[in-house]
């Protein structure tokens, strides 16, 4: 097996010291805090000076003026309320100062110029448009609002495709390299992180051989989710090995909107005719390769048949999110039917578009749920609407469950998600932490009929900023095999129950507090 003879080449001894400290969180935090700092000396300068100076009643009204211009702007766009009260505060409190911050990281070029060049693409890159979703799916079928809301903004829902779950970092990891090694036109990877270790050496071995043989291999990563995981200049490796590849918006010492907007999305894309998506990143804690913070579970999906291609346009769009594509992807864009039972929707979200697509679709299953609806995420940070919906199924009788790590890998983010069980427990949600380690799935089940397995968790980066991905599967076997690995999980997992819920100190509940209100700002 190539994970043995890897494992033996690799001891990992964990990340190097410098890249310790340029973990997102810390690089930047760090970065904030300067600019910060910069923005309040600047001020303060300004203000002192102006002391004196009869143009300092002329300064205050025009630092007032630009304030409410940009608290207009604010109100009047279209996102998050949550994000607009954010914003809010420093402005009116910080006049010019918040303002300024605010503009700040509203304004990127990059951000710009990658809206720009999806909107450039996307006749090129049409995804294929088969027949209507009124053709191909019962209008009174329970769940029949989400392919059609989803073909409303753009994504097809496909029969002729089959599903396979896959459980477990390490299954996908095997099957993955089963489906590499029959590759004979083209692979396609984007990841949010590739660490060098013993999964990503077994998969690099194959893709070079691939590359002696011809085949068309495009690797794309995340410049954030990378950053202490890979040297900057890796994508020269993999283009010496004969491997095209590419960062993502690669990091840099700037803060601005684009720090935030990260590809999240994990799509493989074989051939056209195989298709990977999931929350596994190509890194060993994945597939339990060394103990991080216990047993990691994790899931992935997939797919085989027509649906492949529109995991093809999903990746083709971000590879050619930072410059204008120089080709025609006709040759990329398979439509191999596999038989298959039942109806397969691969579907994405992208911050550069004002709807939520993913969070809608969150809401329709949740809302749509009759008899239960199971979730597994590893961070449960869900917004107000989410929260309500998920209160309201529990109050009307549906069998609501969570499975939320015992153990965080982000000790404020697992904080405040632990902050939202009382209000859910009182409503009669279940929740269960997994108790041998981290989950890191990314699942809805609904009433036996429906699943999302996808990269978005239940957190505001995840639903609001962040480049995510999943597959619908409807009325197929995988729903029912997505069900049994929620059930065994929670078998593993702890009950949390309501009379054994401990109110925190004053000083934790503040600051709690405090990180749900900045958190979509972060």
């Amino acid at each position: 097996m190539k994970t043995e003879k890897n494992r033996k080449k690799l001891t990992y001894k964990g990340p190097r010291p410098i890249r310790y400290f340029l973990t997102t969180m810390v690089v930047v935090s760090a970065l904030l805090f300067i600019q910060l700092l910069l923005f309040f000396l600047l001020s303060f300068s300004v203000a002192v000076s102006a002391d004196n100076s009869k143009y300092y009643g002329a300064a205050l009204v025009v630092e007032y003026l630009i304030s409410a211009a940009v608290m207009l702007s604010v109100i009047n766009r279209k996102c998050n309320i949550a994000y607009k009260l954010a914003w809010a505060v420093p402005i009116l409190l910080f006049p010019g100062f918040g303002a300024l911050l605010y503009l700040i990281f509203r304004s990127s070029s990059i951000h710009r110029m990658a809206k720009i060049r999806i909107f450039a693409n996307k006749e090129l890159f049409e995804r294929a448009k088969g027949p209507s979703v009124e053709e191909v799916f019962p209008k009174d079928h329970p769940f029949a609002r989400i392919p059609a809301y989803l073909s409303s903004v753009g994504f097809s829902t496909y029969r002729n495709t089959d599903a396979l779950y896959l459980s477990s970092g390490e299954e996908f990891h095997q099957k993955l390299l089963s489906e590499l090694s029959k590759a004979r036109e083209f692979i396609f990877m984007e990841f949010f992180i590739i660490h060098e270790g013993v999964m990503w050496n077994d998969i690099l071995e194959i893709l070079r051989e691939k590359a002696k043989e011809g085949v068309c291999i495009r690797v794309l990563y995340d410049g954030m989710g990378s950053v202490k995981t890979l040297p900057g200049n890796y994508t020269n490796k993999l283009k010496e090995a004969g491997i095209d590849a590419k960062i993502f918006q690669p990091f840099v010492p700037v803060i601005s909107s684009i720090q935030n907007n990260r590809d999240h999305r994990k799509i493989v894309v074989i051939d056209g005719k195989v298709g990977f998506t999931g929350g596994i990143n190509l890194s060993d804690e994945y597939i339990n390769v060394y103990d991080r913070f216990g047993h990691w579970k994790d899931a992935g999906i997939l797919i085989k048949g027509e649906a492949v291609r529109e995991l093809t346009c999903l990746f083709l769009e971000m590879w050619y999110t930072n410059h204008k594509a120089d080709e025609h992807p006709e040759r990329f864009l398979k439509l191999e039917p596999q038989p298959a039972e039942g109806w397969i929707i691969p579907y994405a979200d992208s911050p550069l578009f004002e709807t939520d697509y993913i969070k809608s679709v969150y809401l329709e299953m949740i809302n749509g749920a009759r008899n239960y609806i199971y979730i597994t995420t590893p961070y449960l940070v869900p917004g107000d609407d989410i929260l309500a919906a998920l209160c309201r199924a529990a109050h009307a009788g549906v069998d609501v469950r969570l499975i939320t790590p015992l153990h965080g890998d982000k000790r404020t983010v697992h904080m405040i998600s632990r902050s939202y069980y009382r209000e859910l427990l009182t409503a009669g949600v279940r929740i269960f932490e997994y108790t041998p380690g981290f989950i890191h799935s990314k699942n809805l089940i609904c009433d036996d009929r429906v699943c999302s397995v996808g990269t978005a968790n239940l957190d505001y980066r995840s639903l609001y900023l962040h480049y995510e991905c999943g597959v619908l599967a409807v009325d197929m076997p995988a729903v029912q095999e997505v069900k049994e690995d929620f059930l065994s999980t929670e078998r593993k997992c702890e009950e949390i129950l309501l009379k054994d819920m401990k109110s925190p100190n004053a000083l934790c509940r503040l600051f709690i507090s405090l990180m749900r209100f900045i958190e979509p700002l972060i």
